[in-house]
């Protein structure tokens, strides 16, 4: 009975923390810099490893591809972040 409460507790746990990296993953897409896709890959991963299995593989797939799209079109998504991004680390030199 005490092991069926700790296998029920870390598998609630995971799938808190896979919920949790789901929801975060797409606003990382939007974002200039990775962190939160990489928090939610790190999430999922961690929801895995504490039994979500599928809900956990599909927070690291969905981390995975935001991560992509950030990158990728990230730059046309918001429209002079990366500029002024540039600016604040280059002083502004034209």
């Amino acid at each position: 009975m005490d092991q069926e409460r700790k296998t029920g507790g870390r598998l609630l746990a995971g799938r808190m923390l896979c919920v949790i990296g789901i929801l975060i993953a797409p606003f990382g897409a939007y974002a200039i810099s990775v962190v939160l896709d990489a928090v939610a890959l790190i999430l999922g991963t961690i929801g895995f490893a504490l039994g979500a299995r599928t809900l956990g593989a599909a927070t690291v797939v969905l981390a995975v591809v935001a991560m992509f799209v950030g990158l990728l079109a990230g730059e046309g998504m918001v429209p002079g972040a990366y500029d002024r991004a540039l600016e604040d680390v280059f002083g502004g030199a034209e």
